[in-house]
């Protein structure tokens, strides 16, 4: 073998070695980015939560374009709920919506899709809540009847979308 075809061999080789390296390198990076965006979700364990003992204590869920989203586990009298009010800090009118399933451990409970899917178009500088007075909406979830068992442990949200509606 001469000496040119021994430099080049030499050469290849080490390109080879720093593109497989860099291959390697983007493969594990977007593994981490499928990953986090797998596992990422919004999630909240209402066996964690503890009763508010007001219904003016809301818990920030979710903030993005000026909009933020909370919740609340109240009684309304022998019944628990968990509560959402959605709030409009922003300049315009915006379309906010999201989906969420309900688990009982590791379980999916079956909910109709309708009532699982939440959408709504709230006025600049305007908010829109549920409360044991106003009654229940889709922005109450049933959790249970004093003294039983929770009926859902977990909820997950997605596709949370916030946007102008202009």
């Amino acid at each position: 073998m001469s000496r040119q075809n021994e430099m080049s061999n030499t050469v290849g080789l080490h390109l080879f070695r720093k593109l497989n390296s860099a291959i390697r390198l983007f493969l594990f990076m977007m593994s981490i980015m499928l990953a986090s965006s797998l596992y990422a979700q919004d999630k909240i364990n209402i066996e964690s939560l503890q009763k508010d003992d007001s219904e003016s204590v809301w818990h920030l869920f979710k903030e993005s374009n000026g909009v933020s989203i909370s919740y609340q586990y109240v009684s309304c009298g022998p019944v628990e709920y968990l509560l959402f009010k959605v709030q409009n800090n922003s300049g315009q009118k915006m379309k906010i919506s999201w989906e969420f399933k309900e688990y009982q451990g590791n379980n999916i409970i079956d909910t109709n899709p309708d009532d699982a899917k939440i959408s709504l178009e709230l006025n600049a500088n305007s908010s829109v809540l549920n409360s044991c007075a106003t009654g229940r909406d889709k922005l109450a979830i049933f959790l249970k009847e004093s003294g039983a068992v929770l009926r859902i442990s977990s909820i997950d949200i997605a596709n949370i979308t916030i946007t102008s509606a202009n």
